[in-house]
């Protein structure tokens, strides 16, 4: 029998087309999956439609970050457009600017 290999670290997928915030969320994520000992790679796409060719040409995460405020195409529909292709990794969607609001709320308090 031959059964599928783990990868030795996850494979995550942040999509914002604010080229800062994607990586200030690439950040976060980073920071946190150390914290908890948890090997992942990230990349950061500043659009869906590039994400979705790198999918076409065979690329698989295990997880999406996706924000919900973007362009044309927000993380919503990106996430249907996932879906419909038949893709059940795990979808999170973000907005960075949410998050710095509340981080800056919280130490002006």
């Amino acid at each position: 029998h031959s059964f599928p290999t783990r990868r030795s670290s996850d494979l995550i997928a942040i999509c914002d087309d604010d080229f800062i915030a994607g990586n200030q969320i690439r950040s976060m994520a980073e920071l946190a999956l150390w914290e908890h000992g948890i090997k992942a790679s990230c990349q950061v796409y500043q659009s869906p439609a590039v994400l979705l060719a790198e999918l076409r040409s065979g690329l698989r995460y295990d997880l999406y970050l996706l924000d919900i405020l973007m362009g044309a195409e927000n993380g919503v529909e990106l996430a249907r457009t996932l879906r419909a292709g038949g893709n059940r990794a795990k979808l999170v969607f973000v907005n960075c600017g949410a998050i710095l609001a509340l981080i800056s709320s919280v130490l002006l308090v």
